[in-house]
């Protein structure tokens, strides 16, 4: 109503929401690369300082463009929920690994919950801004709490730093480990144990051209047999998630005739979509977990097409039962992609698989807002398609439960390349598990 976007002008409403989306797709792959060369916490502290400010500055400017342009910048800061989400994985022992990695999504429920609500009792856009960007101050009142992720430290030498943050985090544990210099030698030698390729790959890698450098560094995620079929699984997977996730959830005019409600209620579907899964994936795993969520999803939003349209309360029960599992499929990938690619590119590998959720996300306001006006059935059938597509591609994907974290792709290989096929456990033991995981048995319970 601000700007007039309707009737002619009607199709730039929907960009609101898509700049966005074109935000975190640049966002994504840049704060990959940012946190895995200058450190995740870096990374955060920088993005959660300008995020706050863009978002307050954008809620005041008086300008169209302008509010684009704030909304560009907002969704490429959105993308440090990757580096953030690392962070956490990399300091969690394995036996918690899977209830750290799909509880910490839940707060994403909870606040979209809050957020429907707010936008309720709101109806002005730029103060339900405002009060949405003000939890953000909390946020940075907590950095200063956060130390660096000791995995990347000792991946990129700083075995000082790597040293002080486990000696406190076994201070705050009550646990004891070797004395600091004891520790410094001990994550040397494993940090020599895991480098990629030895002291030869890395000679070769110093005498590299800019050009040698920067192909080697685009074609890193391929690299491998292995590292290749987790590329290309995880991407499929994070497209056909964002296309139906935020097709869902921007679906309310689409599956109800009350926005709000929808969006309440499809939120509170979150909670057990991102948390209720927990004992399942422990007990079945993450692959086969993932592609079932994925079929059930794709099945009940395709059957929304064989409803009759006076059953609403059926077509809005069916889209919430497709916002369920799909949101499953969202916080399981979180998951499922910090276990599968190593600390090496572990931050970018994430992000850029993120990256393919947000241009499935670009597409999502587009059906809904033109699409859907002229052809009813466009959301169910694009939605309900794509998460049939993600079932395939989640079957392409080792399983990572109860596997050691690996640092490098050559570790990599040995857990999930053809080696691991043919070589025996001890040989595993020997190659991957014996550096990533004797500190974690000697205390991971607790440090």
């Amino acid at each position: 109503m601000e700007w007039d976007l309707v009737c002619g002008r009607a199709s730039l409403s929907p960009f609101f929401q898509s700049f966005y989306f074109f935000g975190t797709a640049v966002g994504e792959p840049l704060m990959g690369l940012f946190a895995d060369r200058f450190g995740r916490r870096w990374v955060i502290s920088v993005s959660a300082l300008l995020f706050l400010l863009t978002s307050v500055t954008s809620a005041l400017v008086p300008l169209y463009s302008l509010v684009l342009a704030g909304r560009f910048v907002l969704g490429a800061l959105h993308a440090i929920i990757g580096p953030a989400y690392i962070q956490g994985m990399e300091a969690c022992p394995v036996n918690l690994r899977t209830v750290f990695g799909l509880l910490a999504t839940t707060p994403f429920a909870l606040t979209g919950m809050l957020f429907g609500a707010w936008a309720y009792l709101i109806r002005d856009w730029r103060t339900l801004q405002l009060v949405c960007a003000a939890p953000t101050l909390l946020f940075i009142i907590l950095i200063p709490f956060v130390d660096e992720s000791p995995r990347w430290l000792m991946q990129k030498g700083r075995l000082q730093e790597a040293a002080n943050n486990l000696l406190k985090g076994a201070r705050w544990q009550g646990a004891t480990l070797p004395t600091q210099p004891e520790l410094v030698n001990l994550l040397e030698k494993f940090r020599l144990e895991s480098a990629d390729g030895g002291q030869e790959h890395q000679q070769i890698t110093r005498n590299e051209g800019c050009a040698s450098r920067c192909w080697r560094e685009t074609t890193l995620l391929v690299r491998t047999p292995a590292l290749r079929r987790i590329t290309i699984g995880l991407f499929g997977c994070w497209f056909f998630t964002g296309v139906t996730f935020w097709g869902m959830s921007l679906s309310g005019t689409s599956f109800s005739s009350d926005p709000f409600l929808y969006m309440v209620l499809s939120s509170l579907m979150e909670i057990p979509g991102y948390s209720g899964f927990t004992p399942i994936v422990a007990r079945f795993g993450r692959r086969f977990v993932l592609s079932f969520n994925f079929a059930v999803c794709s099945c009940a939003i395709l059957t929304i097409l064989a409803t009759p349209a006076s059953y609403t309360w059926m077509i809005f029960a069916l889209a919430l039962v497709g916002k369920l599992f799909i949101t499953g499929s969202y916080g399981l990938l979180y998951l499922v992609s910090s276990e599968l690619f190593p600390t090496t590119v572990r931050s970018r590998g994430l992000n850029l698989s993120s990256m393919m959720a947000r241009f499935g996300s670009i597409m999502s306001p587009f059906v809904i807002k033109l699409l859907a006006s002229t052809y009813w059935w466009a959301p169910s059938v694009l939605f309900g398609m794509g998460a049939g597509l993600g079932t395939l591609f989640a079957l392409l994907l080792p399983e990572s439960s109860n596997k050691p974290m690996a640092d490098t792709v050559d570790q990599l290989e040995l857990l999930y390349g053809s080696s691991s096929r043919t070589s025996s456990s001890n040989s595993i033991e020997k190659g991957v598990a014996s550096p990533l995981t004797a500190p974690e048995r000697e205390g991971e319970a607790d440090v």
